[in-house]
């Protein structure tokens, strides 16, 4: 689909570029275009700067914070969102949880709930993850038992990101004794102040304190804090994976990343690369891959027929892909001893290179974490099983 805007939705854009670029406080915007890792501080402030001006889930329904936008205004808000030097939009609250909450939350816990989530005042992390239960869900084993007017919750999650500084945690655990193990499942809110809740850090290989161990022990849960109907968690995981792995994507934010390397290796120090057989090849194949995804997220958001789960997950294995793909060539082109991989970053001629171009240092930390970004969200090759899934069912439909 070649996504041609009309005159007024480029208006809408200009405006939504403005308004933007001023909720965003300056000391964030220099965090992120030196690749810092944000506090729970700059997540707040940035969505209760978005929440100020409407923005911050306009892609919830009206009646909970959301915007009345037409699917091409929400593609073009996503898009000028993405292409910001920012901080997430926290997905946790925004693209996770609150609209699970909005479609299938009680009308008390929506009340409770979502103003908090769009405004930051509260922080979700996301308990899904187990060891030996990543992208098999169905097989994970913590339990939320009935007692009273209680559930006591017993188990284990891990790769929890931002745990540490999260003041809720939505948990996928097993209520149910059904054969079936897909409708055991439930999902639970839980305060992560809670009695029994323990935090552990783990270290990734960048070097940073992003993801988390979390365990419960006898945890006291409010059966208020269930998500709908027990045994319905699998369900509305379905529902929040979906949304979940279009924002993994990243398609906005990889093709930022991209633009600012090729203005870098076009600068004085790079200039003959720019020119080079090599450097040109790389860089078309990575623009011509990056526009196939441009419009296949315009199809996906447009066109009603394309909103299917496994779209979801075409966008996600091809996004991550991209993302590792610019991250390798950023890292080919600067070298190991040009601040690509090295400890300080250093430009030819021994001067520091400047905030925000792929020669800091912090491209080393990207370019390690995002091994796993073909992995978190669900593996491309689970990926995969399920557009062959969702393809074979529709050839079936039509023979």
């Amino acid at each position: 689909m070649d996504f041609q805007p009309s005159e007024a939705e480029l208006r809408f854009q200009q405006e939504i570029r403005a308004t933007l670029a001023a909720c965003l406080p300056p000391d964030i915007r220099a965090r992120a275009e030196r690749s810092a890792l944000f506090s729970a501080d700059d997540f707040r402030r940035w969505l209760a700067a978005l929440d100020a001006h409407g923005l911050a889930a306009p892609n919830w329904p009206t009646a909970y914070g959301g915007r009345d936008w037409t699917p091409t205004q929400r593609l073009i808000f996503g898009r000028e969102l993405g292409a910001l030097p920012a901080p997430w939009v926290y997905p946790f609250n925004i693209a996770m949880i609150g609209p699970v909450i909005c479609a299938f939350g009680s009308d008390a816990m929506k009340q409770r709930f979502c103003a908090p989530l769009r405004d930051g005042s509260i922080l979700f992390c996301q308990g899904f993850s187990e060891p030996g239960a990543g992208s098999d869900l169905v097989s994970l084993r913590t339990s939320a038992v009935r007692d009273g007017d209680d559930l006591i919750v017993n188990g284990q999650k891990i790769w929890t990101s931002y745990a540490h500084i999260s003041d809720w945690i939505f948990l996928l655990a097993r209520t149910e004794t059904n054969p079936k193990p897909q409708q055991n499942l439930s999902i639970l809110l839980i305060d992560m102040k809670s009695p029994g809740v323990t935090v552990r850090p783990i270290v990734s290989i960048d070097g940073q304190h992003h993801l988390n161990e979390v365990f419960f022990e006898d945890v006291r849960v409010p059966a208020d804090n269930l998500v709908g109907q027990p045994g319905d968690g699998w369900t509305q995981a379905k529902f929040l994976l979906g949304h979940e792995r279009t924002t993994i994507a990243g398609i906005p934010e990889a093709q930022r990343e991209f633009r600012a390397l090729q203005a870098f290796a076009r600068s004085g120090d790079f200039g003959p690369l720019a020119d080079c057989d090599w450097h040109a090849r790389e860089a078309t194949r990575l623009e011509a891959r990056l526009e196939a995804l441009n419009m296949l997220e315009a199809r996906t958001a447009l066109d009603p027929e394309m909103q299917g789960l496994h779209f979801a997950s075409m966008l996600k294995v091809a996004g991550t892909e991209v993302q590792q793909q610019i991250d390798d060539f950023a890292i080919r082109i600067l070298g190991p001893g040009i601040g690509g991989v090295a400890p300080e970053s250093v430009r030819p001629g021994g001067n520091p290179a400047e905030p925000g171009l792929p020669g800091t240092a912090a491209l080393a930390g990207r370019f390690f974490y995002r091994r796993a970004a073909t992995i978190y969200g669900g593996t491309s090759e689970i990926q995969r099983n399920v557009i062959a899934r969702a393809l074979f069912a529709e050839a079936g439909e039509r023979a």
